[in-house]
């Protein structure tokens, strides 16, 4: 998908598997699969965390909306849907 390929693989790789050491590997149950967050708190950390959004174990802090802010609401949703579908089979 375009939208995540332009504003997320850089850091979490085409394949959702991190491509910076310290990223969170989307694949795992560690990374985006954790099954904790919904995917409106997911959306919410993506749209809206100012300082972007740091997990304990990653080196850098993902910014807000990737870093493009032009990134619209329904945007943020199909990066959602793609990365589930891709990423974690549900």
């Amino acid at each position: 998908m375009e939208i995540y390929e332009a504003n997320c693989a850089a850091c979490h790789g085409s394949d959702g598997t991190g491509s910076i050491s310290g990223i969170p590997d989307l694949t795992q149950v560690a990374g985006f699969k954790r099954g904790r967050d919904s995917d409106s708190e997911l959306f919410r950390h993506i749209k809206h965390v100012k300082n972007g959004l740091k997990t304990p174990k990653s080196p850098l802090a993902m910014p807000a909306k990737g870093g493009n802010p032009n990134l619209t609401e329904q945007e943020i949703i199909e990066v959602l849907k793609y990365m589930r579908e891709k990423f974690t089979n549900e």
